[in-house]
């Protein structure tokens, strides 16, 4: 488990539970020992809170392409479509019937619904499989830079060609930012505040001492950039944590989106719209407290 040491001389060990999906940590004592682990809040929890206008569009999306595709590939089921009305306004409404052993029955269960339509579940899950694609992406990305970083790029990364575009969105980042990490993929724990989390990149880029996040979220017209002001949060987040831990906050954190169509990386500076990395730190500072306050209230009501 990585330690981690603080200015006041405690050490914290962090270490990500797979199995758990959190991370744990532990407390050095007096005489050496570990405390047992325990979890602990994870950094992005708290970003729940933070309006996400491009989802909404891009799950409907999602699931337009995806109906059109089951149209064309399976024609047939224009046929259904009367019924299926039919059959959805009754699963909708409950609508009930007293069946031949003097039940009272739905019209139209959900499980039975499901097993006739199973098209129209495939299109209202298509985001969540598309959502994992990405985040299987992301991890590969992820991956592929620390070992092409920490190998001082000379191992490059099997190639396919459907990271073929990120890639090469990246070697252009590469060329021309030429970064020199410091630490990749890196842990850190706020003692202030009790969340963990790890960070992409830290070290010097463009005469700066900053943390950077590598994006592969997909572009779009609303959003050209691939890349929203919660991304400024989060490394705030980072940057925070680091800062409890050295004492010293960096000079300016950044966000690079790598295109999946193999188009020009995007880079963006907290310091362009005159956010400092302390500004960033207390927009997550206030995402964590209104994400806590939300919480709390939400157990108080559920058991008044």
């Amino acid at each position: 488990m990585p330690e981690l040491k603080f200015p006041g001389g405690q050490v914290v060990s962090v270490e990500f539970d797979d199995v758990a999906h959190s991370y744990v940590i532990a407390h050095k004592l007096a005489d050496g020992q570990f405390t047992d682990t325990r979890p602990t809040h994870g950094a992005t929890a708290p970003l729940e809170v933070v309006p996400k206008p491009f989802l909404t569009p891009w799950g409907a999306k999602m699931g337009v392409e995806a109906m059109v595709e089951i149209f064309h590939d399976q024609p047939q089921i224009v046929e259904q479509l009367p019924q299926f009305y039919i059959d959805k306004k009754a699963m909708d409404e409950n609508e009930r019937f007293v069946n031949d052993k003097g039940k009272d029955s739905p019209v139209m269960s959900t499980y039975k619904f499901k097993k006739l339509y199973p098209w129209f579940s495939q299109a209202k899950a298509a985001y969540k499989e598309k959502s994992k694609e990405g985040k299987e992406l992301g991890s590969w990305l992820h991956s592929s830079i620390e070992t092409f970083y920490k190998s001082d790029r000379k191992t490059l990364p099997i190639i396919t060609p459907e990271v073929q575009g990120m890639w090469d969105s990246f070697i252009m980042f590469d060329n021309f930012f030429k970064p020199k990490p410091e630490e990749l993929e890196f842990i850190v724990y706020s003692l202030m505040f009790g969340y963990s989390g790890q960070g992409d990149f830290k070290g010097h880029m463009s005469g700066k001492y900053c943390i950077g996040d590598w994006k592969s979220t997909n572009r779009s017209d609303s959003n050209a950039d691939g890349i929203s002001v919660e991304y400024f949060f989060q490394v705030g987040g980072l940057a925070q944590a680091e800062f409890e831990r050295t004492g010293k906050w960096v000079d300016d954190l950044f966000i690079a989106n790598f295109d999946k169509q193999g188009g020009e990386p995007r880079v963006i500076w907290a310091s362009e719209f005159g956010a400092s990395p302390q500004d960033c730190a207390r927009a997550y500072i206030s995402c964590f407290n209104n994400y806590h306050t939300i919480k709390e209230w939400d157990y108080k009501f559920s058991k008044r």
